[in-house]
């Protein structure tokens, strides 16, 4: 938990800590004040109230911040397996799809929608998964002849439908995040979509 707190950038939830603090001191002076016991009492509703309404709101800002961080290679595995696992049409870009192994459980995910043509896989340096993805249905585009790899890699599930998503991964010091988005009002979505489209263009298939 801690070591996520350097990527929370929003000075609320700071600001969050210092009011729990405030808090904290308003409570010991509340306790040690002479004012009648039916005023204490309010005192103390209105803290707790604060308290529990300060402490969610630190909760869903944290949240906000650090999901999708991943400090090793098996988080980031575990993660792509649970987002190509829906239906639809998959788009994936890549440089090899280093994040999949032969016949494991995220291959025989990729296997199941190749089989049923709804995998496209755009790729700089073919991989075994990839060729042998290919032979049951994958569409697989090489951009090798052009010297230009994308510094993030994205991945568009449900593809070709009316709720289409996409997830940005990018290396961020010596952390891996990955941010979600919806096409609905996404300028990141769009950009994405262009660069999946002229990728495919300059490619071989």
């Amino acid at each position: 938990m801690f070591k996520n707190l350097k990527h929370i950038k929003d000075w609320n939830f700071y600001e969050k800590i210092f009011s729990l603090i405030a808090d904290a001191i308003i409570t010991v002076f509340a306790i040690n004040s002479d004012i009648p016991l039916f005023l204490k009492n309010i005192v103390w509703i209105f803290i707790i109230g604060y308290f529990i309404l300060t402490l969610l709101r630190m909760i869903k800002i944290y949240n906000t911040h650090t999901k999708n961080i991943f400090h090793i290679d098996n988080e980031i595995k575990k993660y792509m397996r649970n987002w190509v696992n829906n239906d639809g049409h998959t788009v994936i870009i890549s440089r090899d799809l280093s994040w999949v192994s032969l016949h494991d459980d995220t291959y025989k995910i990729l296997l199941d929608k190749a089989q049923k043509h709804e995998l496209s896989i755009i790729l700089k340096k073919h991989s075994e998964c990839a060729c042998e993805l290919k032979k049951y249905g994958a569409e697989i585009y090489d951009y090798s002849d052009i010297d230009y790899t994308p510094e993030t890699r994205f991945t568009f599930i449900h593809y070709g439908r009316s709720n289409p998503r996409l997830a940005i991964g990018y290396q961020e010091g010596e952390v891996r995040k990955i941010k979600e988005f919806d096409k609905s009002g996404a300028i990141e979505y769009s950009l994405a979509e262009d660069l999946c489209t002229l990728l495919k263009k300059v490619s071989k298939k």
